[in-house]
C-alpha cells in the first residue's frame, strides 16, 4: 500500500469513526492512546462490550497458560494487534487468515527460540 492509498483509507477510517495510525508514527504510547480511545468510543455498544469481555479472557488465559510477564505480553499483543490491524485493512483479511497469520509468526518465533523444527 502506499501512502496515497494509506490515507485513503486512513480518511474512510476515520468516516466510520476509527482512528488510524501511520505506521512510520507508531509507537506504544500512540497505540495505546489510539486504542483507549476507540474503547471509550464503543464502550457502550454490543462490540465494544463485547471486545471488552474477550480481551479479559484472553488475559486470563496467557496468565494461566503461560509465563510470559504482563509488561512482556502486554508489548507483544499491542504491536501484533496493531500490524495486524494493518494488513487486514490493506489487504482485506477475513479473521480466519489473520489468525493463521499470526499461528505462523508464533511459529517461526518458536523455531528461532529453540534452534529449528519441535516434532
Amino acid at each position: 500500500m502506499n501512502r496515497q492509498q494509506w490515507e485513503e483509507e486512513a480518511a474512510r477510517l476515520r468516516e466510520q469513526g476509527l482512528i488510524a495510525m501511520n505506521p512510520e508514527d507508531w509507537s506504544p504510547e500512540r497505540a495505546l492512546s489510539i486504542l483507549r480511545e476507540n474503547r471509550r468510543r464503543y464502550a457502550h455498544t454490543p462490540v465494544g462490550q463485547a471486545i471488552d469481555h474477550w480481551g479479559e479472557h484472553l488475559v486470563e488465559a496467557i496468565a494461566q497458560h503461560t509465563d510470559v510477564a504482563p509488561a512482556e505480553a502486554s508489548a507483544v499483543l499491542l504491536f501484533a494487534s496493531s500490524w495486524l490491524a494493518g494488513i487486514t485493512v490493506a489487504h482485506q483479511l477475513p479473521a480466519a487468515m489473520v489468525t493463521n497469520v499470526m499461528g505462523a509468526a508464533a511459529e517461526q518465533i518458536d523455531k528461532q527460540a529453540n534452534g529449528g523444527d519441535r516434532r
